[in-house]
């Protein structure tokens, strides 16, 4: 049975007169607050609810509602701030493979001496970070946050 058919049951005892008003507002909570986890024997509830800023709690519903696939909406944070914005969402592996890639071109950037060439690998990568992490950066953050997934770059 899945979360809506659940709150539908309640709300059909709720109107019975089986659950009064407290009742149903107490199990609702705990319906709504149930996370789906991921295990290896398939996705199970997890009681225990995350505190997440109501931001995130909208942008997760999106993401369960049409699948990570079919979500297409682009993190502006994560396009400016790439590396940075992962360490603050605890995507330290992503950041840190960010930040590595950055420096290798800061360091590729010495080493050219050709000025346009190297000014432009810089800038391209630098776009093409922020793209990428704008374009995933919350399916990623669903995945770590929701799932518990560890995720790495897909």
């Amino acid at each position: 049975m899945d979360k809506y058919e659940q709150l539908e049951k309640l709300a059909d005892l709720k109107a019975k007169g089986i659950l009064n008003d407290t009742e149903y507002e107490e199990q609702k909570a705990k319906l709504l607050a149930q996370r789906m986890t991921q295990t290896n024997s398939g996705v199970q509830a997890s009681s225990t609810p995350i505190s997440l800023n109501p931001y995130w709690e909208t942008e997760f519903a999106k993401i369960e509602e049409v699948g990570q696939q079919a979500y297409k909406k682009f993190n502006w944070p994560a396009f400016f701030f790439s590396w940075i914005w992962a360490f603050t969402k605890g995507l330290w592996q992503n950041a840190l493979i960010a930040l590595g890639i950055l420096v290798a071109s800061t360091i590729l950037d010495i080493l050219i001496d050709v000025p346009a060439l190297s000014y432009g690998l810089n800038i391209g990568l630098t776009i093409g970070l922020g793209v990428m992490y704008g374009h995933n950066g919350n399916k990623w953050y669903y995945r770590k946050a929701i799932k518990n997934e560890a995720v790495f770059f897909n």
